[in-house]
């Protein structure tokens, strides 16, 4: 990978509150300027000890809080969309 190819200034430590913020934000949201789509996006946000948060996809599913975690359609869906349905646009 061309990142696990750069060399770093100084070594990367969660010590470094600036390198931490800086990488958390790119987890988030990424660097919009520059094109680069949040990490969380992607990837998973399993890690060691961590709930396993199982991949979803567009098709109207949801993560489902509870325990086990897991992800499916949304059961209120149908709901919502009748609800809004009625609701006229708001212009301001």
């Amino acid at each position: 990978l061309y990142l696990s190819q750069q060399q770093l200034k100084e070594p990367a430590t969660a010590g470094q509150k600036s390198l931490v913020d800086q990488g958390r934000k790119i987890w988030r949201a990424g660097i919009a300027d520059r094109k680069v789509p949040a990490c969380a996006a992607c990837h998973s946000p399993n890690g060691a000890g961590l709930p396993e948060w199982p991949k979803y996809g567009a098709n109207n599913e949801i993560i489902h809080l509870n325990n086990p975690v897991t992800s499916g359609p949304d059961p209120w869906r149908a709901r919502y969309e009748f609800l809004l349905g009625g609701i006229p646009p708001m212009h301001f």
